[in-house]
């Protein structure tokens, strides 16, 4: 991973995987990274420059992990795939977003495997639909496959669906119940990254219904909870702010401190999140 800081100050990062298949040991000894957690911390002066390698011959793991920083920066997660000391392919996986409906160009086979990694934040299972059409918008079959709660999915093209044998090139759409966050991989005579088109970028919008008794009411920008109503989270308030880009679970309460939320028993929260304040008391 590498890492600048393209703010005019100091700037902080906090970098957290989410499945517990990796951590900061498993990236050696870093100067800038200290580990915490699941993840660790990243401090960085102005215009200043990381990068975090993992160290060798490690077994393969599939994690999925999150970089919030302070102030902007510019990333890039460099994947590289070697036998022995030789590298044989090297590419940049891109950076995804969560959504239930996405989708990505099929080409033939002469161009190598493309690879669907995918993960799933929630603790249930989301189940997926996908859907191939031919260069001329033709449907050429449908599959389904599921993406398990809390952890990361990558298929080939080739274990999702069965392309006709006179298949020359296409698109696949891919619809599943629940959020999940996807990128792709081109693997081929080179290593390349071609990451899905996001289709649908968040749930319908709620209904003007009376709220349940853990749902917070909306007040202009501000979300609060009335006198005697749980502050736990509901699945409606998850699903409308997205709340699952913070780490917050359908029935969690959470604190705010310092830009971080931390998940715990408490009585209170209070999250923002794109300009929006959350509150619970």
């Amino acid at each position: 991973m590498l890492i600048t800081n393209v703010a005019d100050s100091a700037n902080s990062c906090s970098l957290a995987f989410l499945f517990d298949q990796l951590d900061a040991g498993d990236f050696g000894t870093h100067d800038r990274l200290l580990p915490a957690g699941a993840g660790g911390e990243i401090d960085l002066p102005a215009g200043a420059h990381v990068s975090i390698v993992s160290e060798d011959g490690q077994a393969l793991a599939l994690d999925s992990a999150t970089l919030e920083c302070a102030e902007p920066v510019v990333a890039r997660v460099l994947i590289s795939l070697s036998v022995g000391e030789t590298v044989q392919a090297a590419g940049t996986l891109p950076s995804v977003e969560t959504s239930e409906k996405f989708g990505f160009p099929v080409l033939s086979d002469a161009f190598g495997d493309y690879f669907l990694v995918a993960y799933n934040q929630e603790s249930s299972d989301s189940d997926c639909r996908i859907e191939l059409a031919t260069e001329t918008g033709a449907a050429a079959g449908e599959w389904s496959f599921s993406v398990p709660g809390r952890e990361t999915l990558i298929r080939t093209l080739a274990e999702l669906v069965r392309r006709p044998a006179d298949f020359g090139g296409g698109s696949a759409n891919v619809s599943c119940d629940r959020a999940v966050a996807a990128t792709g991989l081109l693997v081929g005579s080179a290593l390349s990254g071609l990451p899905p088109v996001v289709l649908s970028r968040s749930s319908a919008p709620p209904t003007n219904t009376p709220p349940e008794a853990d749902a917070c009411i909306e007040i202009n920008d501000v979300i609060e909870l009335g006198e005697g109503e749980s502050c736990a989270i509901s699945q409606a308030l998850v699903d409308k702010y997205r709340l699952n880009s913070v780490s917050v679970d359908v029935g969690d309460t959470a604190s705010c401190s310092g830009g971080r939320v931390t998940l715990g028993f408490l009585s209170a929260f209070s999250i923002q999140l794109n300009g929006l304040t959350i509150r619970c008391r």
